[in-house]
């Protein structure tokens, strides 16, 4: 679904480590108008393989996108900047300075 693709975008564009769900409905804004269909879409996209589900230290629910799935979403589906804007504008000021630019 068109949906389930914005997910996977999502994931495209985070380094391959295993994120949150918790830590993703923050940084995507997800309301309770948007709760259920983003757990939707993300159990799918695990049912369906895409997604790797663990749980971290914190016990934690977490999935990941391998990197070669990664690769090739980018590549099917290439990411605009309006596809990922929440999640760069959320992750913007989280990140640590960079000197070397």
């Amino acid at each position: 679904s068109p949906y389930e693709i914005w997910v996977l975008k999502q994931f495209a564009a985070l380094p391959p480590e295993p994120q949150a769900i918790k830590t993703l409905r923050e940084w995507l804004k997800i309301d309770e108008n948007t709760q259920r269909p983003f757990a939707q879409a993300i159990e799918n996209l695990h049912t369906a393989g895409w997604l790797r589900k663990t749980r971290n230290q914190k016990n934690e629910t977490c999935y990941t996108l391998h990197r070669l799935i990664q690769n090739m979403v980018q590549y099917q589906h290439p990411i605009a900047y309006e596809d990922i804007a929440i999640l760069i504008l959320m992750l913007t000021p989280i990140l640590p300075p960079n000197f070397n630019t």
